[in-house]
């Protein structure tokens, strides 16, 4: 038994995992507060007090986590133990319902026929309005004749497979989209007793991070679950209400946790921020829920923020230029006149994708894509065929080292060189060299060019949809090749930018937020919050999550046509607002 804990939030969560008896809980821990920690904490207990138990019964314990990098994280930590299995909401939910093909297929006949009703009677509603686009007509007529497809072919199917790949969904008649595993494994917790049965008998205690966030429908199956298998089911939750910012999450879940009778350990301690910083955040938190304010550690220092208004009529990699050198100049940290941060040195934060398209150049590039179907996969950086040019062709041109490029040339086409003959290694290097020459001696090539020279040397297999929908690709192939480098950076976080949903549970020194609408999202209005002291729901939240991840310094940036006088000050000093002119 461990005789000692860090918080009293772990001793109260120590005493919720027992195999005799088991209790639930749900942890508040606040931004900065180590709840990851906490996490690895529990996890430590339930190996040294119960874990040979478990794992001579046949069980384990389930973590499930918000993202894949969340979940290797935490595997590290652990030293990927067995007994933990640690995995993503669509994971966990796939591994249980899997092999249960009889019951998906009818729930998806169920599913699938409501669907078409509902389409049907959209479709019929838009008809009958005059102002409705031929576009929104021929959508919905193309929905619902999918869904009457697979429909048709669903007793055909005898397996079914989920796909994780966010462009693939549905794209084989046996796949599973996200939304669809999760709304099996939600229907069949809750329906199915066998399904429970499962679950508790594989994992007695299941513990889910950034709870918040979850999934509603999948997470009021786990509080169903809880609540008819109490003495034999422990459910941890962990979270902050107040980062809730994703859609789809349950919103009522800290209220809901009190009501169903889990023990509430909260962790109020902000480890992370200075003592601005936070008071700042627990302004913005107390305008969101009334969950615990924060107490910031002495050690961390005061912190500086400061608001910067600017007009929206300016050069804005300029104007951005200025107030990192402003915040140098008010904070005394040349570093935050740096050209590029590294690791948690600092970040720029900016609404979405297209903003860190703007300012690192590769918009025109970024344009050309955002119509495709692969889309998804091209802006988390996963598309394999907008990475062979990233992983393949930019290393190459970026070398000069012939050792290196012999390496990126074998990495990147292993079979050519399992046989290759003199005149098969003659025909890889003078392709490999037209190839740097081309952008050598035209930094402008474009993407067209730099595949027609690959495909003219008859040696580099090229991506099949180049050659089969090139038509589809024409934009993209029109754009400079130099722009797939900015473009690498950003989906590798190489770059100094990420998007405010994005940057959740990182932490910097240093913070630009820009919070621009470029897009006019009606989602978020920022300038309504610094004008009158209001603002919705989705604003506050995004702006307590980007407040947060500023450990040392924070400047937030928004383009407005405002004066300093008709900014509300609640949330800052006067000395604290800056309008650049």
């Amino acid at each position: 038994m461990i005789k000692s804990f860090e918080t009293p939030a772990d001793k109260t969560i120590a005493e919720c995992l027992s195999l005799d008896n088991p209790k639930s809980f749900f942890l508040f821990a606040g931004a900065g507060s180590g709840k990851t920690r906490s996490l690895k904490n529990a996890l430590e207990h339930i190996k040294e007090t119960i874990g040979d138990t478990l794992l001579l019964l046949g069980k384990r314990v389930a973590v499930i986590t918000f993202t894949n990098a969340a979940a290797n994280e935490i595997k590290g930590r652990i030293q990927h133990n067995p007994l933990f299995a640690i995995s993503t909401i669509h994971s966990f939910a796939w591994e249980l319902i899997k092999g249960f093909d009889i019951d998906i297929k009818e729930w998806l006949r169920v599913k699938l026929t409501s669907d078409i009703e509902e389409k049907e009677d959209e479709l019929e509603r838009k008809r009958l309005n005059p102002r409705t686009k031929q576009t929104t007509i021929d959508n919905l007529t193309d929905s619902i004749a999918k869904k009457r497809q697979r429909l048709e072919v669903l007793d055909t199917i005898k397996h079914f497979n989920y796909d994780p790949t966010p462009s693939a969904v549905n794209s084989n008649k046996d796949s599973l989209s996200h939304s669809e595993v999760l709304g099996i494994c939600a229907s069949f917790l809750k329906e199915k007793s066998l399904m429970a049965k499962i679950l508790i008998q594989r994992f007695p205690i299941l513990l889910i991070d950034e709870s918040q966030d979850t999934n509603k429908d999948l997470m009021e199956a786990f509080l169903f679950t809880q609540q008819s298998h109490s003495s034999s089911f422990s459910l941890g939750l962990l979270g902050d209400t107040k980062q809730r910012i994703y859609g789809g999450g349950k919103d009522d879940l800290g209220a809901t946790c009190i009501a169903l009778n889990f023990l509430t350990p909260s962790k109020p301690i902000n480890h992370r921020s200075g003592s601005r910083i936070i008071e700042l955040a627990n302004k913005i938190g107390s305008l969101i829920d009334d969950t615990p304010t924060q107490t910031a550690v002495d050690t961390n220092g005061t912190g500086v923020i400061r608001l910067f208004i600017v007009p929206t009529k300016v050069n804005k990699a300029v104007a951005e230029q200025q107030i990192k050198e402003k915040m140098a100049e008010i904070t005394g940290d040349t570093l935050w006149k740096k050209d590029m941060w590294e690791n948690e040195e600092g970040a720029t934060l900016v609404l979405e994708h297209r903003m860190a398209a703007i300012r690192l150049e590769y918009v025109e590039m970024w344009d050309s894509l955002k119509d495709l179907k692969e889309f998804d996969s091209i802006k988390d950086g996963s598309s394999a065929d907008i990475n062979w040019f990233a992983n393949f062709i930019m290393p190459l041109v970026q070398t000069e080292n012939p050792f290196e490029i012999a390496k990126i040339t074998k990495k990147n086409n292993k079979d050519l060189f399992k046989k290759a003959d003199k005149e098969r290694l003659e025909k890889i290097k003078n392709n490999v060299n037209k190839i740097r020459e081309s952008y050598a001696n035209n930094p402008d090539i474009t993407f067209e060019a730099i595949v027609k020279i690959v495909r003219e040397g008859g040696i580099f297999e090229i991506p099949r949809k180049y050659n089969e929908e090139s038509e589809r690709f024409a934009s993209f192939f029109a754009t400079k090749f130099s722009q797939i480098i900015p473009y690498s950076k950003y989906v590798n976080e190489t770059s100094d930018f990420r998007t405010h949903h994005g940057v959740k549970g990182l932490q910097f020194d240093r913070v630009m937020a820009i919070v621009d609408n470029e897009s006019n999202w009606n989602t978020y209005n920022h300038a309504q919050l610094f004008l009158n002291g209001s603002a919705n729901d989705s604003t506050l939240r995004l702006l307590y999550v980007i407040c947060t991840r500023a450990k040392k310094s924070l400047a937030i940036v928004l383009y407005a046509d405002m004066a300093q006088e008709n900014i509300a000050s609640s949330l800052f000093a006067e000395s604290e607002i800056i309008v650049l002119n």
